[in-house]
């Protein structure tokens, strides 16, 4: 059992140390971002000034009261 444990250690010590971060998006830009939303959702996407650079505002209205609305990209 100790040979597993030390042996399932080093593995996730050493694979959690050439893990490297990888930025997806840096939310700069309203470019590419899709709107997902049902009837009686209404929604606004808009770029304003972020803690450093620019980011994303989401505005969403519920015309009809309930529904969904989201983004994607």
């Amino acid at each position: 059992m100790k040979k597993f444990t030390l042996s399932t250690l080093l593995f996730l010590i050493t694979t959690v140390g050439l893990a490297q971060i990888q930025t997806l998006d840096e939310f700069e830009s309203k470019e590419g971002w899709e709107f997902i939303l049902s009837d009686g959702v209404s929604l606004d996407l808009n770029v304003v000034e972020g803690r450093t650079g620019n980011a994303l505002r989401f505005d969403y209205d519920f015309t009809k009261g309930t529904g969904y609305g989201g983004i994607q990209k």
